[in-house]
């Protein structure tokens, strides 16, 4: 989405939860979950986020063209430029949780 500015790319937060990149395959099977203040809730394959399996670019805004996200968006704001329509993206985020659904 044009204008968004990234406060942190969210393939970075699998550093602080510990998540390896490289081919593993409990990987596979495992999604991220997040979830909107207004309920919306939108997953994305842990893969999703290892730059040796995509090229996903999905971010956490926290401004849009240099000025903190409203109510209506904020305070962060998930946005995934590359998919073709914006059903993945979440406003008012709340939560991310990351699930193996395989054990």
């Amino acid at each position: 989405m044009p204008g968004h500015s990234p406060s942190i790319p969210l393939a970075a937060w699998r550093l602080r939860l510990r998540i390896r990149t490289g081919y593993i395959a409990r990987q596979l099977s495992t999604v991220v979950e997040a979830l909107a203040i207004d309920g919306y809730e939108v997953v994305f394959a842990l893969a999703d986020f290892d730059p040796t399996i995509a090229d996903s670019d999905i971010i956490v805004a926290d401004k849009r063209e240099g000025q903190s996200l409203d109510a209506k968006e904020g305070p962060l704001h998930i946005v995934v430029p590359q998919d073709k329509r914006p059903a993945r993206s979440l406003r008012m985020l709340q939560e991310i949780d990351v699930v193996q659904l395989k054990k």
